[in-house]
């Protein structure tokens, strides 16, 4: 299956390990483009954005509402495998549970003190929690039915049945313009059935490997989809704190605001030495 993979990065050597970025439900590697890739070649970074089957312009699109969590993670695995570095794996929203499982998966023994880690890092933004959709699904149906209902349309019957202010609000801080989030709901896509059935089910991710790499969470404060507390818990599920942007939304990469979570992603990858 041929998938898309945006890539960028500086003309000459690349610093530290490589960037594989992973985007969430409705859209593709496009978010990732915006911002983030250059931004991070401008840093010396190698990065990549996947696009999963289905999604961009990646094969699968007719076969998208059956395409499962695994075919999720064999889509990753399949671009990782080209690569010659252990990369750090960035996940946003679905595609940070990706990247949980991914590294849940991986061979115990590869995490062991005098082996190579087979990733170098796992940064996670306003990603799904270890619980799950469901209690994403719970707690934004309670809190935001607008919300609610508006991505519930957007799955069923695509973009031109939902309002711009429902998506807005799903995206973006309230103090965003509202002409960004229609720039980009042309952009939007439904996503697969099987997936967030998937998603809905089985234990938490176990965190045994990723607590052997460094590890990053950053949640956002107007996030209706991801609140700040539901960050949190992922952050203590991983032993570690969150950080949450007090003007972002969900869509940090994409907001007026995205140099700030870059940043912050830059600096870790620094503090860490990877």
């Amino acid at each position: 299956m041929k998938l898309e993979v945006l890539t960028d990065g500086p003309d000459g050597p690349a610093v530290g390990a490589p960037l594989v970025f992973v985007h969430g439900a409705f859209c593709a590697a496009w978010i990732w483009s915006e911002h983030f890739l250059p931004y991070f070649a401008s840093h010396g970074r190698r990065a990549y954005a996947i696009s999963l089957r289905g999604h961009g312009e990646s094969d699968g699109h007719e076969m998208l509402p059956m395409a499962s969590l695994d075919d999720y993670l064999e889509d990753l695995r399949s671009v990782l495998a080209g690569l010659d570095q252990a990369p750090v794996l960035v996940g946003h929203s679905m595609g940070g549970m990706v990247v949980q499982r991914y590294i849940e998966r991986l061979d115990r023994k590869l995490f062991r003190d005098d082996s190579p880690r087979p990733v170098a890092g796992m940064a996670l933004l306003a990603a799904l929690s270890p619980s799950g959709l469901a209690t994403t699904a719970t707690q934004l149906m309670l809190s935001d039915p607008l919300v609610f209902f508006q991505l519930s349309a957007l799955q069923t019957f695509g973009e031109h049945a939902v309002m711009p202010e429902g998506v807005h609000r799903a995206m973006f801080a309230r103090s965003t313009p509202i002409a960004m989030t229609r720039k980009y709901m042309p952009r939007m896509q439904s996503e697969s059935q099987r997936v967030q059935l998937d998603l809905m089910m089985g234990a938490p991710p176990w965190p045994a490997n990723a607590l052997q790499i460094p590890r990053l969470v950053i949640g956002a404060q107007d996030d209706p989809f991801v609140p700040p507390w539901m960050s949190r818990m992922t952050a203590r599920h991983y032993n570690t704190e969150a950080t949450i942007l007090t003007d972002s939304g969900h869509a940090m990469m994409l907001g007026p605001d995205w140099e700030t979570p870059a940043g912050l992603l830059l600096e870790w990858l620094k503090d860490n030495g990877i």
